[in-house]
């Protein structure tokens, strides 16, 4: 049979790193959330800061005037109508006001 190795404890944080190398990162290399937050952000290269603070105030006007009326969990439907992008949301279930 093998010998169980045991694993020293109380060590410090000098100790615990012996041997391993700190690898920096050069500023050409990306990483990955670093894409996945391009991808998700292409939109918004479309509108200017101000107009995304005024959606997103609309939106958030929206979302509590559907909380008044007690409608928690909705989607947004996209259509568009001539030149005309429209959001319409829809209640996934309603809850009784109380």
């Amino acid at each position: 049979m093998t010998k169980k190795k045991t694993i020293p404890k109380n060590r410090s944080d000098q100790e615990m790193l012996v041997g391993f190398e700190e690898v920096k990162e050069s500023s050409t290399q990306q990483s990955p959330h670093d894409k996945d937050s391009k991808s998700t952000n292409s939109f918004a290269s479309f509108f200017s800061s101000d107009l995304q603070e005024q959606i997103g105030k609309e939106l958030l006007n929206l979302k509590i005037k559907l909380y008044k009326e007690g409608i928690v969990d909705f989607d947004l439907k996209v259509k568009t109508v001539e030149n005309e992008i429209i959001l319409t949301p829809k209640p996934k279930r309603k809850v009784k006001k109380v």
